[in-house]
């Protein structure tokens, strides 16, 4: 499953790219980190999940 969303997500990151270009007047190096961020985000999710853990569990304050 990992491979199919690192996958499909490589596709996005060209649409999400593309669509930030055509409708904000961004710099391309904040929609590169942009995408960078969006990048680390689905990695971290990737990760609590193979953690069986939900985010909230993971970084809530006990």
């Amino acid at each position: 499953m990992e491979n199919m969303v690192t996958s499909e997500f490589e596709k996005q990151k060209e649409f999400l790219k593309n669509e930030l270009r055509s409708k904000y007047s961004i710099p391309e190096t904040d929609i590169d980190s942009i995408a960078d961020t969006a990048e680390t985000v689905l990695f971290q999710m990737i990760q609590l999940m193979k953690e069986g853990k939900s985010a909230h569990e993971k970084f809530s304050l006990i």
